[in-house]
This record gives structure tokens, sequence and C-alpha cells, in this order.
């Protein structure tokens, strides 16, 4: 079993990682960041460093698949960091491999607003990736961190699919046949996930 944890303002408790635990939850992504710049993530990576210090019998960071293996046969749950936008990367291209370098392996392209990558799911024009976000998704591509598109508008999810080398994922929306709603997917969304072999 796998989940999403939807804050960066988790307040790390022992109890939450032994439910993880009891309840068989084999690994989880946490956000580390939604609006903040670079240097309020690296607070809160800093802090989920001191979890994994404090409470490895629980809980271990994961960057690879084969460390959610691992956890899974030492009955922990494997932490994978990840960010709801790319506010962090700023401006600098240079800030994504340092990140990865850190540990994050999933950033969504954007939260809800309009950012230096692309347009929201919210925005009222959605113009899809910016120059400065094809970089940033060549950038991630090349490091191996996961590009999300959840709270992404529709033409900005296309032009990531389109040019990523990698599977683009949606961690956390619905189809929109499902239920209409702007943070939900469309047919061709999805197809194109598909085709992209992402999920």
């Amino acid at each position: 079993r796998c989940g999403f944890a939807d804050s960066q303002r988790y307040d790390p408790d022992v109890e939450y990682f032994r439910q993880w635990r009891d309840g068989g939850v084999t690994a989880v992504q946490v956000t580390v960041t939604t609006w903040e710049s670079a240097r309020p993530t690296l607070d809160t990576i800093s802090r989920w460093y001191r979890v994994f210090r404090e409470y490895e019998e629980y809980v271990v960071l994961a960057t690879c698949g084969e460390d959610v293996r691992i956890a899974k046969a030492k009955n922990k749950t494997a932490v994978i960091l990840g960010m709801q936008n790319t506010s962090s990367f700023e401006d600098d291209l240079g800030l994504v491999e340092v990140f990865h370098r850190l540990g994050i392996r999933v950033a969504q392209a954007t939260y809800n607003l309009q950012n230096f990558v692309g347009a929201s799911c919210y925005d009222p024009a959605d113009a899809g990736l910016t120059r400065f976000g094809r970089f940033v998704l060549a950038e991630m591509n090349r490091v191996g961190m996961v590009m999300d598109t959840s709270h992404v508008g529709d033409r900005t999810t296309l032009d990531c699919i389109e040019h990523s080398s990698r599977p683009v994922v949606v961690t956390h929306a619905n189809p929109s046949f499902f239920f209409e709603h702007k943070r939900n997917k469309s047919n061709d969304v999805l197809r194109a996930i598909s085709s992209n072999g992402g999920i």
C-alpha cells in the first residue's frame, strides 16, 4: 500500500508512524513545500532528516525503488519526499539537481497559481509549459525527478507529457468524467498520461 501525505506543515508524531506500520503502509509521499521558496523548503527537508534519525525503527527515506522494497522487508514505511510546486526552484535551474541530491523525487509543476514553469488548473488562461518550464522539465528528466501534474492546467499537463522523456504522473486528482472539477483531468490528459507510461 502507498499513501500521499498532502501537507508540508506536517508535525511528525511517533503515533502517526506507528499507524503507518500497523496499517501495513509500504510507502508514502510527503510534501515538503507548496508555496515556499528554497530556504524554507530546506528547513522542512532538514526536519524530515531529523525524523529519519529519531524514528528510524518506523520510517526511512526512499530515493529509489529498492529503498521501498528494503523498507517493506524491515517492516518500515518508506518516505518519498516531494514538492507540490516548483516554486522552490525559484528561477535557478541548478536548484533542481540540488533538491534531487537532498532526496526530492517528485515535483509538481504548479500549485493552483501560474509560476515560472506553467499554468495551474485555476488560471483563467492556460498558455502551457513556459520556456523556462521546458528547461526545468528536461533537468528533472536528467536527474530522475518525476513530474507531477495534479494541480496543473490541462494544456500545461499535456505539454509536460509531450516534452518529457520520462513518464509524467498525476498523484492526486480524479477523471473529469467522474466529477467535473477544475483539478480533475480530461480524457485527453488521461490518454496522454497512459501513452507516456505515466500513472
